[in-house]
């Protein structure tokens, strides 16, 4: 048996990870959905996964439609202090988090103050300038704002763990993946922004961090079926004239030259956003097939009219042609189709409907988090967790993508927390599966490896990441982890009729957050870990 002491003394402050922040899965492109915007909302959804579509449903209601309940949050022309306001005074309260602008003097102060904001497990909103980024064709020749996010930093080797997308395709790729840049650049890129800003009210530099905005809350503090209550209650006030819709088409009647065309096509292609979200809470609120296909029918219908309003503005804009009689009446003809698509989702949406959160289909006693969905099937004998070769499923340093079901227990108390594990992979695969255990600060992988192996891993202890390991080739094992106060007991066992045998004890007063299930490739391989006998039990 093995006894580490904890080394959270030595590694206090030295490397901090947020492992929650992964990337997206959507297929907006940037037309549809901005560099602003996507990452910002990619650090919403860490908190929890709802998040992303909620931020983005409330947002593209009031980038579309602007309905004049919102239009005081326009109050300045800087575009981050209008996103504040809007958030502050819409989605704040509704997502329990808010946007902290955390400012510097100095360049230590800078870097201070990111690992302050990381160290309490809020995430960095960074705003950056492209042209100091080194590896970007835009590098020293033009400004170009771009946003990142900072997940984590290591203090010894001077690098930031960001979420972004410019190490892909030159930043073509609209999907952001970890990636690391040192504390120096991030620094120059961010003083940069300010530097090349078109406001000259802005006189000092800053960031945001994104934190909890009520600790005695847990999350979500929304959820999709209060969303849609929520559009409903606005649906009826639009329709009431309660709340006057702004429709910028119409400006184009009295006076074509002054109508903002990059404006009118930049809205038409939120659009795609918007009803994408739109169809999936109402697939999500359990609402009939038969009426969301009326719908989609109504709005293929609408969006047709809005195009040809569109393209018959642009060919008006850049003919000189100031003559709009047609489209005058093509444009009211798309606003009275609106207020008929409207009223069809308000009847559906006065229905009763029931939310289906599928995160939780498995049952109570586990939460689901399974980032690359793999496929996972729970009976009351066993549970299957399934990788295909199309992609790794990994949990280490800088990313947590392994299939995984955590227990939904409080684990202040001391446990027991028992399974039995079985895997089909060949010998020496890139496979895992067995207990994981997470504090804030680490992460410790318990069970099979590679098919051959019983092991407990610490990633985030660098070269001394194997605690325990022995070989093994016997079929299933038992695994056991108890909790007796500040210590932490590993056991084995291959058969019901053996002892529990203990292989390491760790010893930490950081608590233990998570504790479950998990299965890993870190190739792309076809593997199944099974899943018995689990328990988990105060003592």
């Amino acid at each position: 048996m093995k006894t580490l002491k904890s080394n959270e003394e030595k590694y206090k402050n030295k490397f901090k990870l947020i492992d929650d922040i992964i990337s997206n899965t959507d297929n907006y492109t940037f037309k549809e959905l901005n560099c602003f915007y996507k990452p910002f909302a990619i650090i919403l959804a860490s908190f929890h996964k709802t998040y992303y579509d909620i931020f983005l449903f409330y947002l593209y209601i009031f980038l579309i439609f602007k309905p004049n309940l919102w239009l005081e949050y326009e109050s300045t022309k800087d575009y981050n202090e209008n996103h504040m306001l809007f958030y502050k005074k819409i989605l704040e309260d509704k997502l329990n988090l808010t946007m902290v602008k955390i400012d510097y003097n100095n360049e230590n102060q800078f870097h201070e103050r990111i690992k302050e904001s990381l160290n309490q497990n809020n995430p960095i909103f960074m705003p950056m300038d492209l042209m100091g980024l080194y590896y970007n064709k835009m590098y020293m020749e033009e400004p170009h704002r771009h946003y990142t996010i900072i997940k984590g930093y290591d203090r010894e080797k001077k690098i930031y763990y960001i979420l972004d997308n410019m190490h892909i395709d030159s930043g073509a790729n609209t999907i952001y993946k970890d990636f690391m840049i040192t504390f120096d650049q991030i620094y120059q890129m961010n003083k940069l922004f300010f530097k090349n800003s078109e406001d000259e009210k802005i006189d000092y530099n800053y960031f945001w961090g994104i934190k909890k905005f009520n600790d005695n809350l847990s999350f979500p503090t929304i959820t999709v079926y209060e969303v849609l209550e929520d559009y409903l209650a606005m649906l009826k006030d639009i329709n009431n004239e309660k709340i006057i819709l702004d429709f910028a088409e119409k400006n184009a009647i009295d006076d074509i030259e002054k109508i903002d065309l990059e404006y009118i096509i930049s809205r038409h292609n939120m659009k795609t956003v918007y009803y994408d979200i739109l169809f999936k809470f109402l697939n999500e609120a359990n609402v009939e097939e038969d009426s969301i296909n009326k719908l989609k029918k109504m709005k293929e219908n609408l969006l047709e009219l809005w195009d040809s309003v569109k393209l018959r503005i642009t060919y008006l804009k850049l003919t000189g042609n100031n003559k709009a009689d047609d489209l005058e009446d093509l444009i009211h003809t798309s606003i009275d189709k609106e207020k008929v698509f409207r009223e069809e989702l308000i009847q559906i949406l006065s229905q009763p409907i029931k939310c289906i959160d599928k995160s939780c289909i498995n049952n109570e006693f586990f939460f689901e988090k399974n980032n690359n969905h793999a496929k996972i099937i729970n009976t009351k004998e066993k549970i299957s967790i399934i990788h295909n070769s199309n992609c790794t499923y990994n949990t280490w340093i800088s990313e947590d993508n392994s299939a995984q079901l955590l227990v939904n227990q409080e684990l202040n108390d001391n446990f027991s927390f028992t399974c039995n594990v079985s895997d089909q992979c060949k010998i020496g695969e890139a496979f895992d599966c067995g207990i994981i255990l997470k504090t804030d600060n680490d992460k410790f992988l318990f069970g099979k490896h590679e098919g051959m192996y019983i092991a407990l891993f610490s990633p985030e202890k660098g070269e001394k990441f194997v605690l325990f390991k022995e070989e093994y080739i016997d079929g299933s094992i038992n695994l056991k982890v108890e909790k007796d106060n500040y210590n932490y007991l590993f056991y084995i066992k291959s058969g019901t009729k053996e002892q529990w045998r203990e292989v390491y004890t760790l010893k930490t007063k950081e608590e233990i957050k998570v504790i479950g299930l998990f299965s890993r490739t870190w190739e792309k391989v076809e593997a199944e870990s099974i899943f018995s006998e689990v328990s988990f039990e105060k003592i």
